[in-house]
């Protein structure tokens, strides 16, 4: 076994993150004492159910927003946190990829038309409903009881109404991370028939379609190792970034390696054969004390402009992911193992090494677009720290 063959690490951002199609809306904002402020605002529409009909005697009585926490969140949840529900004023188009990214926007109102403050506890409730406003509701029956076309079908009544924006309260400290899936995200319209007796019922206005659900990330990098990260094709070599190297998803930020003196390798003149090939990557000391550490992160083969070229997978075209070891009682010897055999020996079957050719690591797609998952890896030099590239050979005469 070799382990003394260089690996660089530098951060990078990729220019725009597909957010939509994610079954995660994330809303609020956090200050993380190495990325800096994160903001996120959640958009999504809703349309009708099977049957949208009433009777003229359905009295109106409230009509909410309900939503479930997916167990994702960020920052500090001790504190209150407000939650407000805009209308949107434009309607949510796709792009030309039928995709919406981190950086897609769309107008709303300025008026809120529901608003909540809770302090917030994702891990011990599921449930959040929020009151929206009585004239919302009101107008719904209205339509309802009219047989108008604005209820006559689904995509009739998002011409109407357009959707929703979830976004924060000025104080907010966490972001929070809500299923988007129609049985967890939807509108309810109660209301009640006046009879021989008091009939209540309701109408479900269930979410419309995961690809105009979205996230619109925003950030703040000042002070941060890297507030100097602008274009996908600029990353910052650790030596950088205080012997660092970092990873947000929904932000875009991603982690870069690079085997400069693996060339070296062509030089051996004894017989060999290399069967395997692994690299070692540790979390920053103390750097997942705000955000837990993530349990799966992927590799994919990257280029000179730093482009997500093929994600590295299994023999059955699973994702690979990095083997993790976490060491919960001393803390000392946590780290991400990744197998890098195909990569290596791909590299070298021409008796030429591609010195542009690298590695990405970022986050299964999944979380990579709907979570602010992050991590810190150490980039220093130090023998007990370094990342670390294990060269396994068996040499015969």
């Amino acid at each position: 076994m070799i382990d003394t063959f260089s690996v660089n690490l530098s951060t990078l951002v990729i220019d725009s993150i597909p957010t939509s199609e994610s079954a995660a809306l994330l809303v609020g904002q956090y200050t993380d004492s190495y990325f800096g402020k994160v903001k996120s605002t959640g958009y999504f529409q809703v349309g009708l159910s099977d049957s949208i009909e009433t009777e003229d005697k359905a009295v109106f009585d409230s009509i909410t927003l309900s939503l479930r926490f997916n167990g994702d969140w960020y920052g500090d949840t001790l504190a209150p946190q407000t939650i407000n529900v805009y209308r949107l004023l434009e309607d949510i188009v796709l792009n030309d990829d039928s995709k919406l990214y981190n950086s897609s926007s769309f107008k709303y109102s300025e008026t809120p038309i529901g608003s909540v403050t809770v302090v917030p506890k994702p891990s011990l409730y599921e449930h959040l409903e929020i009151k929206l406003s009585d004239r919302l509701g009101e107008e719904f029956v209205r339509l309802m009881k009219g047989k108008t076309d604005e209820v006559s079908s689904s995509e009739k009544f998002i011409d109407y109404f357009k959707g929703i924006a979830l976004s924060q309260g000025v104080a907010n400290s966490s972001v929070l991370g809500f299923e988007a899936v129609d049985s967890s995200l939807y509108l309810t319209l109660y209301m009640h028939y006046i009879g021989e007796t008091k009939v209540e019922h309701t109408y479900i206005f269930p979410l419309h379609l995961e690809t105009t659900c979205f996230n619109k990330i925003e950030t703040d990098r000042s002070g941060t190792y890297v507030e100097n990260l602008k274009t996908q094709k600029g990353e910052l070599p650790s030596s950088e970034t205080g012997d660092r190297a970092f990873l947000e998803a929904g932000s875009g930020i991603v982690t870069r390696l690079d085997f400069p003196s693996l060339s070296r390798l062509l030089e051996f003149n004894i017989r060999s054969y290399l069967y395997k090939a692994e690299v070692i990557l540790k979390p920053y000391p103390n750097s997942y004390s705000e955000v837990g550490l993530p349990n799966n992160i992927v590799l994919y083969k990257t280029d000179k402009y730093n482009r997500l070229v093929s994600e590295i997978v299994s023999s059955d075209g699973s994702s690979l992911f990095a083997d993790f070891y976490y060491d919960g009682l001393y803390n000392e010897n946590t780290y991400y193992q990744f197998d890098v055999t195909d990569f290596i020996t791909s590299k070298l079957q021409y008796s030429y090494f591609d010195t542009d050719a690298g590695l990405i690591i970022t986050l299964p797609e999944e979380k990579f677009k709907g979570s602010l998952d992050r991590m810190v890896f150490d980039a220093r030099k130090n023998a007990l720290f370094r990342p670390v590239l294990r060269l396994y050979f068996v040499f015969y005469n």
